[in-house]
């Protein structure tokens, strides 16, 4: 428990609360014939005459236009929301909670999640924050030929973050790029398996879920080619063809996930195929294998197979384009981004970090 001082130079103490629950607003002059108090969470503030009210869950202060303020902390994220019976918040920034200095605390089986591979899932932008991790915290995956999105971005100065046991920091996985005719399998964090129609990609996995299986459009020939697999991590990719397109596979949001298999593709005649294999997704925080090739038939053609997807934080596998141009590695997210601390670190961290 720690007071809240409000205008100390005027004697603005505090405000009445019991502890538990703190309403009304209040100005100055009210404000000013309060005895002090405390508030349920270490707090600072200094306000000149604004009425206000605040709250203990979360614990924030509201200004009379409805306004929240931040305040110092310790604060623990609550849920906005349930995703596959999984408390989680998508696309966290530290300073919406805290103040610099405030401690930001993620609870255990809590998911702090990115959707846009641009934005980290948690953005520490509060200077001398603590982060303290006892849940999961991941990137967002990249689609066929995509790189993986950060975990999290340090931007403040002073960070320190703790990465209890049991928890998870991790990057996004790369996205697989393409062969001749068939599409890589995406990363780890909900990538979408790549395809020339969004309806035949595989679909990124939601929070601990596998992503979904390419769709094919198309035939090698009379025997037909088959997409990529999606992964608890990385996606498969899609096997080649002749005609049509292979799909990839989507890349899903299991920690720690086995990746996707990848699509079977095929070259030679109906009576004699030849057949080829889209590289598996990555597990865990491994890389996406390479697509496979079949060979320069016809000449100046190459014959290759989509990449796999990587795993949590890590690579996508290589193959080449119809031209033998080579498409890929593409790199997974950083597990966190910037300059930091480490506190406690005994937690599971796939990524750079």
């Amino acid at each position: 428990m720690a007071k809240i001082t409000l205008n100390g130079t005027n004697g603005i103490t505090g405000f009445k609360s019991d502890n538990t629950t703190v309403d009304g607003t209040y100005d100055a002059s009210r404000l000013n014939s309060l005895s002090p108090t405390n508030f349920p969470s270490a707090s600072s503030l200094v306000v000149e005459g604004v009425g206000f009210s605040a709250i203990s869950a979360p614990p924030l202060l509201l200004l009379n236009t409805g306004e929240e303020l931040p305040i110092q902390g310790p604060f623990t994220l609550t849920n906005e929301g349930t995703i596959n019976s999984l408390s989680n918040r998508r696309e966290v920034r530290a300073s919406d909670f805290i103040i610099a200095g405030g401690t930001l605390i993620i609870p255990a089986n809590f998911w702090v999640w990115s959707d846009t591979r641009s934005i980290a899932a948690l953005i520490v932008d509060v200077n001398n924050a603590t982060i303290t991790n006892n849940g999961v915290i991941i990137g967002k995956g990249g689609s066929s030929s995509q790189t993986g999105g950060d975990a999290i971005s340090v931007t403040g100065t002073g960070v320190t973050i703790n990465n209890a046991s049991g928890a998870y920091i991790a990057g996004g996985g790369g996205g697989g790029g393409g062969g001749r005719n068939s599409y890589g399998g995406a990363g780890a964090g909900g990538g979408g398996g790549g395809s020339s129609n969004t309806n035949n990609m595989g679909t990124g996995g939601i929070l601990n879920a596998a992503g979904g299986r390419g769709l094919p459009n198309g035939s090698g020939g009379s025997v037909s080619i088959t997409p990529g697999y999606g992964g608890g991590a990385g996606g498969g990719g899609g096997g080649l063809s002749w005609a049509g397109y292979a799909g990839g596979g989507g890349g899903g949001r299991i920690l720690a996930g086995s990746g996707g298999a990848g699509g079977q593709g095929v070259t030679g005649s109906a009576q004699s195929p030849i057949f080829y294999y889209g590289g598996a997704g990555g597990s865990n925080n491994n890389a996406g294998a390479n697509g496979q090739d079949a060979g320069d038939n016809p000449p100046g053609y190459s014959q290759y197979s989509g990449a796999g997807g990587g795993g949590w934080g890590a690579s996508s596998g290589v193959t080449y384009n119809a031209y033998g141009t080579q498409q890929g590695p593409y790199s997974g997210g950083s597990a966190v981004s910037g300059s930091y601390t480490q506190g406690t670190w005994s937690g599971t961290v796939y990524g750079s970090s």
